[in-house]
Order: C-alpha cells, then structure tokens, then sequence
C-alpha cells in the first residue's frame, strides 16, 4: 500500500508528457499534460486530506477509508488503467 502511495505521488510530481500526445490530459478529459499535472496534484491533495483525517479524527467527511479517494488518484495517474474487480 504505501510502495503503491509512494508511485503515485511520484507520477504526480513527475507525470509521463507522452501520454498526453493523444489528446488526453491523463485524467479523463482533452487537454495538455501540463492541465493533467494540475489535475493530478489536486486529486493527490484531496487523498492526502483524506488520510489526514482518517488518521487523525477517525474519518473523513463521514467515512472511516479512503477507498475513492486512492481509486480517483490511481485512475488519474494510469490513464487508461482499469481497477482490478474485487472477489
């Protein structure tokens, strides 16, 4: 989990500028790479206050995980990628 946490912050600071060749911004939309780094280092913040707050309070806007935040993070860092289904 926090090898896998550690990556994305990396693909964060550091995004790939090929994958936005095709007219994606990496996280879903059209745009350059330089919006999907934007993008990217908002939904990092947003999963970073998440577990900022589950750590300390206990949870987070009502929820006690951060599930949709690390899924939001992980899709907009792997553009493309697809989750694996849960058993």
């Amino acid at each position: 989990y926090n090898i896998l946490l550690d990556l994305m912050r990396c693909q964060v600071k550091h995004p790939n500028i090929d994958s936005a060749s095709d007219g994606s911004d990496g996280c879903g939309g059209g745009g350059s790479s330089v919006s999907a780094a934007k993008k990217c280092v908002k939904v990092e913040k947003l999963y970073s206050a998440c577990h900022a707050a589950v750590m300390g309070v206990g949870n987070y806007k009502g929820k006690k995980h951060c599930e949709e935040e690390m899924k939001r993070l992980f899709l907009c860092v792997n553009p493309g990628s697809s989750l694996p289904h849960e058993i």
